[in-house]
């Protein structure tokens, strides 16, 4: 017995979560990490008089909410019990037919995901809501997954509202604020390969080639010359579908998902760089400098297209085709050159194409949705 509560304080709380008079908002996200937009929404609900956000997955984090082990024999109560379920993968098999259903992605689409990562063909109702960060995004969610545009609430991201910081594991920005004086966050995107497996192509996560892109930079004499210079830590946040890798010498760092989620980086960074991820998206909202590294822009794009928009006329602004071109750029800002008219161009036009919202109160906004539709559905 004492094994079905390993994810939970006590027996207890289980009875609780059943009998509260909250709605339960059941977070279910992919990978089984709470984290991004699950992450940002859960301490929203946490904070309302009406919701009481769980968590079914794999790891607890530090805050209170309570979490359950997803295959826990008993984890079925929780779903039947789930007044909403938010997920960022493919809906729940668990939830009842009745149950709210709140799709969350995990950002907003560059790569096309529509393409390989869509609802499966048997799925007649993707979900009961959708969020999006602009009327831009959220036709791009309405065609990559089948969403009705009346399902979709232009919100923002719970996950770029402000994090806490203050639990174990989380704050790590203050001991490097005490060694160095600026910070530089680089947040790329996963890499993957083509394998033939029974005859079939397949999609795989390819270690080497992430493992590449770290190599070139912290082997970059210029860089890290550059970088002792002017006291700047280079803290790289690899995409989870990687494993963490070994450490790193200092100025150099490594964080994954237990260092904090990645708008901990975000907010905490003085200067952000990323290629192809939908952090690139998320990180117009923290008014840092930004550039794009996409040295491997044709061989990425062969895998992966970017179908949504224009990538090099839409950010043309940040890319960096070489790794001396970037490291110049960096020169540039821990020598605090101001960015050129094209830069701070790009970055306005982007932000105001990619948010209709400023920063904070995502979650906030998600929740008046959810709580609008719910009304909705009782009334009918």
């Amino acid at each position: 017995m004492r094994a079905l509560f390993k994810y939970v304080r006590a027996p207890t709380e289980l009875a609780h979560i059943l009998g509260t008079p909250r709605k339960v908002l059941l977070l279910d996200p992919k990978g089984g990490l709470l984290s991004g937009n699950a992450l940002g929404l859960a301490l929203a609900a946490q904070l309302s008089d009406d919701f009481l956000p769980v968590f079914v997955g794999k790891r607890r984090v530090p805050l209170e909410i309570p979490t359950w082990n997803k295959e826990s024999p008993l984890a079925s109560l929780l779903f039947k019990r789930a007044d909403v379920i938010a997920y960022t993968g493919y809906p729940p098999a668990m939830a009842k037919s009745r149950t709210f259903r709140l799709f969350l992605w995990h950002g907003m689409p560059i790569k096309g995901v529509g393409t390989f990562d869509s609802f499966p063909a048997d799925t007649d109702e993707p979900c009961d809501l959708a969020i999006a960060t602009s009327e831009e995004t959220a036709q791009i969610m309405s065609e990559s997954f089948g969403i009705v545009p009346e399902k979709i609430t232009i919100s923002g991201e719970p996950k770029t509202d402000y994090l806490p910081k203050d639990r174990r594991g989380w704050d790590w920005s203050s001991s490097l604020r005490r060694q160095y004086l600026t910070i530089i966050g680089y947040l790329p995107t996963w890499r993957e390969k083509i394998i033939e497996k029974d005859r079939q192509p397949q999609r795989r996560r390819d270690d080497a080639a992430q493992v590449e892109l770290v190599s070139r930079l912290t082997c970059d004499a210029t860089l890290r010359n550059l970088l002792d210079r002017h006291r700047a830590a280079f803290v790289i946040r690899g995409h989870p579908k990687h494993s963490k890798g070994a450490p790193l010498s200092p100025p150099f760092f490594l964080m994954d998902d237990t260092d904090g989620d990645a708008t901990h980086l975000l907010q905490e960074c003085d200067v952000i760089i990323s290629d192809y991820s939908s952090v690139v998206i998320d990180a117009l909202l923290f008014g840092r400098p930004l550039a794009l590294w996409c040295e491997d822009l044709e061989t990425y794009t062969r895998l992966r297209p970017l179908p949504y928009f224009d990538y090099r006329d839409t950010f043309g602004w940040a890319l960096k085709m070489t790794l001396p071109e970037l490291v110049y750029w960096i020169g540039e800002r821990l020598e605090s050159h101001p960015l050129t008219p094209v830069e701070v161009d790009g970055f306005a036009r982007c932000r105001a194409t990619f948010h209709r919202h400023s920063r904070g109160g995502a979650g906030d906004r998600v929740l008046e949705a959810v709580r609008a539709r719910l009304k909705s559905r009782s009334s009918a």
